[in-house]
Formats: structure tokens, C-alpha cells, sequence
């Protein structure tokens, strides 16, 4: 019984030994690590500002991440085990930031603590340069040019003489806006994210400006649509060439001496835009993206000097010497890296003072090519019979194209139901613009016949890319040949049509004159 009672006792023995040796050999997990903030920067973030929260112990996935701002929750951008970042949003108020990391609320080591105060940004404000037009009616569309708006429609507050209008399109530069119900003539206001009331000039309220379908001109008979005709402005001799820059509401034109002007559409008189001697014989206007004139001033027979005439300050640069345009002079196109284009697919080659033809240039003209940016509309007859003209969307820098939904023949079967046909096949003499918006405009010029005494009659349609050929009138008029002092276009250089950016049309008549066509 003895030797039992000492058997089990050591077997007790035995067996605490063996359990004391397994716990010594068995891992023990360490308590978890708290998370810590010890810097956050910038603590007077402007909304859009980066803050980073610097510390330890924040892991590695932004949904176990918590960061609030007293009581505002922000959303975070990104996190790693010693640093969150997030974008301050609009409208957050000042409050004490605080972490917490699958709900462990972070100790804030960071001796400035962590209270953000954000910096609300005072708003810059805006200018007003011009408007135009500067009389019309109330459902016009005006023009703004400027500096420092809202591309934010809503944040451009917008008064005709104290009544708010509606603003229909923004950009940096340009509003374009509704004249309002009830407006009586005076100041255009305009107020930028709440900043300090600027004024601009005085708007006239005139009930029979724009969309009457009417003229004042002697030459032109309106006999459709509802746009209005009037003259702005009157060369000392032939209008050769004819330009507009969109952005700064400007119009560039030439008379027969190779003289160069500048218009501004605000009801400006014109003004010569230089005198330097180099800048005479211009036979080609075009206008970058930031608004400078890039011309073909006359240097030979068949050769032009090319210059650069800064849109600031007048400054002149030679790009180019005696280019030869042998190939042909026709509207230039300036595309968003500074090429120059002429025509054809040809591209200005400064090392060798020629315009090179682009081999990749799928169409067969170039004449009354239009364009936005590196984008031109081509227009290109359809095949060797001349019944169609159709037009191609190309971008000069990709060297790619695609054909519009819209032709010739379909804008104006309707005014003229031989076009295309065997007896009268397409009138070399159309012309085309685009707004900023890309509204493509289009006149046409129907020949008359003896029994109206030659009377030339002109159509103007409108349409878009993308409307499947659908397109509206905008006006029709005729120029009688026996009207006083009038000279046809087909006796001189020809048509010049444009458009500025928000659609008001512009275009050479009677040889001298400069005719604006509000829709």
C-alpha cells in the first residue's frame, strides 16, 4: 500500500513537469499595438489641399481607417502603416481631427495637436472686356468676354441692369447668356463664387434686334428666315481675307493694298493692326488657340514670308522666308502644337521654307476647310461627277478622319432641287463655318436667271454632326446686280464667311463691306 501511495505521488510529479515544459514552449500573442498620430500637415488646408497624418499603427486598408474632423467624416485617398492622406472636401468647418483604427481611437502625440482650421479661398475677381452684341431683345444671346469666370455655369452670376439671366455656357473667357424677361437697358453685371460685383458695358434693349429677318442694307433683299443683316464695317477697298478669333471675339480682315485690320465685335470701330512694313501684300489670315495672327505676307509671284504677330503686344516673329504657294493659298489652320496649314493637307516645314503635302491626306480638297483646335472639317467632292460635296471631321495631328452624317446636297436639295444633277452640278462658291460648339453653318449661292436680272441668291442652313442631316434655315436674301453700287461676289475674290464662337455669322458683300448675320 505504501509503495502504491509513492507510485501516484510521483506520477503527480511526472505529470506537473511535463504540463510545466509545454507552457514554457508554447507562443504567447503580443497585446496589439495602439495607433499613434504624431503629425498632421497642413492644418490650414485650402479645400482640394492633400493633409497627411503621419504616426504608426495604421495598417494597411482604408476601411478599417476612420478620420474625422469633429464631427465630419472624411473620406480617405490612401493609407500605410505610418501614413493616411486624404483631399480636404468643400465645406468642411474647423474641428479637431481624430484617428481611430478598427475602432482603436489613435493617441495624438502631435505637439501642436491636430485641429484643422481650413482656409476658405477668397474668389479672384473676374473681368468683363466686351459683350456682344451690345443691343437686342430679351431671349438674345450675348456674348461675355473676360477673364477669371466660372467654367461652372451656376457660379457665374449674370445681370442685365439688375435682372439675373440664365448662363448657357462657361468657360475661363467666355459666358454665353440669355438676355432676360423684362430687361431694361443699362450695365452687364457679372459676379463670380460670390466675389465683388464687376460691371461691364452698357447692353441697349432694342425689340427689333435680332431674329426679324430683316436688313438695312440697299443690295440685300431678305426673302426667308429670321435672322438680321447689318454692316459693321467697310474696307478702303477689296476685302481679300478674312479671319476670326473665337476666344477673343476679334475679327481679322485685308483690303486689296495687302493691309491687315482689327475689328473687335463689341461695335468697335476697325483699327490698322500694324504698321510694320513687313506685314503688307497679307493674302492669308489664320489664328492660333492663344489668339496671335499667323499670316502670308506677299514676297514674289508666288511666294509669301510667313509671320507671327503676338496677339498682346504686336510683336512680330518671322516664322518662315519666300514660301513658295504654287500649290495653292488657301485657309490656314493653325492646330494646338503650333503647325501651320495650308490647304491640301499641307503642313509648313520651317527648315525648308515650304508647305510639305501630307501623303496621309485622304481627301481631294481643302478649300473651305474650317476648324477648332487640331480638328478641321474637310469638304470633298463626291467622285469625278461633282453631284455631292461631303464633309470629313480630320484631325491634323492624329492624321485621322471620319465623314460627317451630313452633305451638301442634303442641306440644300430642299432650295435648290437641280443640285447635283446633270444641269447644274455643285457652285465651287459655298462656304462654311463653325461656332465653338461645333454648329456647322453653310452658304449657298444659287445663280439666277434672266427673268430676275441675274439676281444671285444665298442660303444659309445650319447643322450639326450627329443630327443625321436635319438643318434649319437661317436666311435667304438676294443681291440684284442692277442694286446700287453693288459689285457680285463672282466678280471679285469671292466668298469669305465665318462664325464667332457663339454663332454669329460674318461675311465679305459688295466687295468693301463686312456683314454680320445675327440668327
Amino acid at each position: 500500500m505504501e509503495k502504491s501511495i509513492k507510485s501516484f505521488i510521483l506520477l503527480l510529479f511526472l505529470i506537473s513537469i511535463f504540463n510545466a515544459c509545454k507552457k514554457e514552449n508554447q507562443t504567447i500573442p503580443p497585446s496589439a499595438i495602439p495607433p499613434v498620430v504624431t503629425n498632421v500637415q497642413p492644418k490650414n488646408p485650402m479645400p482640394g489641399d492633400v493633409v497627411t497624418i503621419t504616426g504608426t499603427g495604421f495598417g494597411a486598408t482604408t476601411t478599417d481607417v476612420k478620420v474625422t474632423i469633429g464631427t465630419q467624416v472624411i473620406t480617405i485617398s490612401s493609407v500605410t502603416n505610418t501614413e493616411i492622406k486624404f483631399t480636404l472636401p468643400a465645406g468642411i468647418t474647423a474641428g479637431d481631427i481624430a484617428v481611430a483604427i478598427k475602432n482603436i481611437i489613435a493617441t495624438n502625440t502631435d505637439p501642436q495637436k491636430a485641429t484643422i482650421t481650413p482656409i476658405i479661398p477668397i474668389p479672384t475677381a473676374a473681368t468683363i472686356i466686351s459683350i456682344n452684341p451690345t443691343s437686342g431683345k430679351a431671349g438674345d444671346v450675348v456674348s461675355i468676354l473676360g477673364t477669371g469666370f466660372s467654367t461652372i455655369a451656376a457660379d457665374n452670376v449674370v445681370k442685365f441692369n439688375g435682372t439675373a439671366s440664365t448662363v448657357t455656357g462657361s468657360v475661363t473667357s467666355v459666358l454665353t447668356v440669355t438676355v432676360p424677361a423684362g430687361v431694361t437697358t443699362g450695365v452687364v453685371t457679372v459676379s463670380v463664387k460670390g466675389a465683388a460685383v464687376i460691371t461691364g458695358p452698357t447692353f441697349t434693349v432694342n425689340a427689333t434686334t435680332g431674329g426679324t429677318g430683316s436688313t438695312s442694307i440697299p443690295y440685300i433683299k431678305v426673302t426667308a428666315g429670321t435672322a438680321t443683316l447689318s454692316k459693321i464695317a467697310t474696307a478702303p477697298s477689296e476685302i481679300g481675307a478674312m479671319a476670326i478669333d473665337q476666344k477673343n471675339n476679334v475679327l481679322y480682315y485685308t483690303d486689296h493694298a495687302g493691309l491687315l485690320y482689327k475689328l473687335k465685335l463689341d461695335g468697335s470701330a476697325p483699327t490698322v493692326l500694324t504698321t510694320d512694313t513687313r506685314i503688307i501684300g497679307v493674302s492669308n489670315i489664320g489664328v492660333d488657340a492663344a489668339g496671335n495672327v499667323v499670316v502670308l505676307a506677299a514676297n514674289g509671284a508666288l511666294d509669301a514670308d510667313v509671320y507671327k504677330i503676338d496677339a498682346a503686344n504686336n510683336a512680330i516673329t518671322k516664322i518662315a522666308t519666300k514660301v513658295n504657294l504654287g500649290g495653292g493659298n488657301y485657309p490656314l489652320a493653325i492646330d494646338t502644337q503650333g503647325g501651320i496649314w495650308n490647304g491640301y493637307g499641307q503642313k509648313l516645314n520651317t527648315t525648308t521654307n515650304t508647305f510639305d503635302r501630307n501623303s496621309t491626306f485622304p481627301y481631294g480638297s481643302f478649300t473651305n476647310t474650317v476648324y477648332q483646335g487640331d480638328i478641321v472639317y474637310v469638304d470633298d467632292a463626291r467622285a469625278s461627277s461633282n453631284t455631292d460635296v461631303g464633309f470629313y471631321k480630320y484631325d491634323l495631328v492624329t492624321k485621322t478622319g471620319v465623314a460627317t452624317d451630313f452633305t451638301l446636297k442634303t442641306l440644300f436639295k430642299q432650295d435648290n432641287p437641280a443640285l447635283g444633277g446633270s444641269t447644274q452640278n455643285l457652285d465651287t462658291q459655298s462656304r462654311y463655318a463653325l461656332d465653338n460648339t461645333e454648329n456647322f453653318y453653310a452658304i449657298y449661292p444659287q445663280q439666277g436667271d434672266a427673268t430676275t436680272f441675274y439676281t444671285d441668291y444665298y442660303t444659309i442652313r445650319k447643322t450639326k454632326n450627329g443630327a443625321a442631316g436635319v438643318n434649319s434655315l437661317i436666311i435667304k436674301f438676294y443681291t440684284p446686280y442692277n442694286a446700287p453700287t453693288y459689285t457680285p461676289p463672282r466678280l471679285n475674290s469671292g466668298i469669305l464667311f465665318k462664325a464667332d464662337a457663339i454663332g454669329n455669322l460674318y461675311m465679305k458683300a459688295n466687295g468693301t463691306d463686312i456683314i454680320k448675320i445675327v440668327q
